[in-house]
């Protein structure tokens, strides 16, 4: 008999999780397993609640809703250096995670994998400066228009969404000077984009790295150089399009840590995992190895 916490967001899809928890309570009293189902009500009440009931014991812990709540309860798990394999319902709207861990985006199904538990993975998680991240820290020109990109633009036009998008903001586009350091290798300029990725989406889509894993112990790092001029964009556009790499304009490579400056010293706004991630100076991003068990 296992003990079992299920974390849900009631207005994730819809309430498409709401509308189900009584059929889960039969699935699981008919397995004979305890399962205390808790409702999210808002980030602060969250972490308080969640951390207290992290010391009943649980064999596993659920968690339904979108890249959001996961980001919530995943961040509660690093803080209190819980170890409880966890099992993923994505209900969200783009659901990243999941999608990385090849978690199927069908619900039921999902579920079905939940109460199974038959596999587990080990995953890495990143770290900037002193907060964790699941899957992606970013600044620059195109990480807002990686999470405000309507829905129906990705499912109806891929890639080009984004530079749809983008066009509305393209003479707010600042360059940021930046010193890159490496373990073996340093790169000084202007850069309008990094993406510094843990998984194999982002925003809805595959990273350009075919190789990406979540649990190899590296980061997926992407930087776009300036352009001299706006039209500097299009090849830039195309190469992501055909998912490549433009010398000319980008930097692509695996590290298992990266050092940022800005050399103006006014500061980088990071976005780490669809949200705002802090404004540094200087960071360091790392990853840190097979810190999370996932059931998939």
């Amino acid at each position: 008999m296992r003990k079992i916490l299920f974390v849900y967001n009631p207005v994730a899809g819809k309430g498409l999780i709401l509308n189900r928890i009584k059929e889960y309570r039969k699935v699981f009293s008919d397995l004979g397993d305890t399962c205390v189902f808790y409702e999210t009500k808002g980030k602060e009440v969250d972490e308080k609640a969640l951390a207290r009931k992290l010391k009943y014991g649980y064999d596993q812990i659920i968690c339904a809703g979108g890249d959001g709540t996961l980001n919530d309860v995943i961040s509660i798990l690093l803080k209190n250096k819980c170890t409880i394999p966890l099992s993923i319902i994505p209900v969200g709207s783009t659901n990243d995670y999941a999608h990385s861990l090849g978690i199927s985006r069908d619900p039921e199904e999902a579920f079905r994998t939940a109460v199974e538990a038959k596999h587990k993975t080990e995953v890495d998680v990143g770290r900037i400066a002193d907060r964790n991240f699941m899957y992606v820290a970013a600044f620059g020109a195109f990480t807002d228009t990686t999470y405000t990109t309507p829905q129906e633009w990705k499912r109806r036009l891929g890639y080009i969404a984004y530079f749809l998008k983008a066009v509305f903001h393209l003479f707010a586009i600042r360059a940021e000077k930046l010193q890159i350091r490496i373990e073996k290798s340093d790169y000084e300029g202007k850069f309008i984009d990094g993406i510094i990725s843990n998984a194999k989406f982002v925003g809805g889509f595959r990273v350009l790295n075919d190789n990406a894993s979540m649990n190899d112990g590296l980061l997926e790092v992407l930087l776009i150089r300036n352009p001299k001029t706006i039209f500097g964009l299009f090849p830039i556009a195309s190469a992501i399009l055909a998912r490549r790499i433009n010398p000319r304009y980008m930097i692509s490579f695996q590290t298992p840590s990266i050092e940022i400056e800005d050399l103006r010293g006014k500061g980088v706004d990071w976005n780490t995992d669809g949200e705002f991630g802090g404004k540094y100076v200087k960071t360091s991003i790392r990853i840190e190895e097979h810190r999370l068990t996932i059931i998939t």
